[in-house]
């Protein structure tokens, strides 16, 4: 590396080494940019790399798993996707449910016109999972109805009556496993197998997600 005065990266393929010289850096502090709504999908901007922004489109990966050690950025992660939500949807186009078994990461944006639900035990958090995995069955229903298989063509119906999209934030989810019953893990375990059609996505943020403190599934 201080030979050649860029950080360099190695690759083994069987017996031959290859040596990919990086020449860009990234600075030490990127400034974030309010992202625009994109007929592509619900893109969210979650940081850049020596390529250009890194994005998480919740069209084609519905959910998101945020992991970390604590002070590795995880909540500061959460509330940049959440400020992107906020910026590019209305009220009417986008409905956020809040659950922080932390008590104090997602507070600062309880009052916000979005925000449906704030709840912080344990208690609450499961009845707004069972109220979420509900109102996605009911949409099903209505795509069975219609003949449709997703929010997106049932809204291409419905202009007056669009159905909005609903984001469930659940900050440490370990904490849902004081329930000896796991109600809310169960049903948990059921929206987001099913969710993605249904205009609803779930982002679910935890510090060691290992098989000894969350199953497998």
């Amino acid at each position: 590396e201080a030979a050649i005065g860029f950080k360099t990266d190695f690759t083994i393929e069987g017996k031959n080494w290859i040596i990919q010289v990086l020449e860009k850096t990234l600075p030490k502090t990127i400034e974030y940019k309010i992202p625009e709504k994109d007929k592509k999908g619900i893109i969210i901007p979650i940081g850049e790399d020596l390529e250009g922004v890194i994005n998480i489109n919740l069209v084609k990966d519905p959910n998101t798993f945020i992991v970390g050690t604590t002070g590795s950025g995880k909540s500061v992660c959460t509330k940049q996707i959440i400020v992107s939500l906020v910026n590019m949807y209305t009220p009417k186009e986008l409905e956020l449910y809040l659950c922080d078994l932390k008590r104090v990461e997602l507070n600062l944006f309880r009052n916000l016109e979005h925000t449906k639900e704030f709840k912080y035990t344990v208690e609450d958090v499961t009845q707004v999972i069972l109220d979420i995995l509900e109102e996605c069955n009911r949409r099903y229903d209505l795509f069975m109805k219609y003949n449709v298989t997703n929010i997106f063509e049932y809204n291409k119906i419905f202009q007056r009556s669009k159905l909005p999209f609903k984001i469930l934030f659940i900050e440490e989810i370990v904490n849902l496993l004081q329930d000896k019953k796991n109600i809310g893990m169960n049903a948990l375990k059921q929206l987001v197998s099913i969710c993605r059609a249904s205009g609803i996505y779930c982002f679910i943020s935890t510090q060691r997600p290992s098989s000894d403190v969350i199953d497998n599934v």
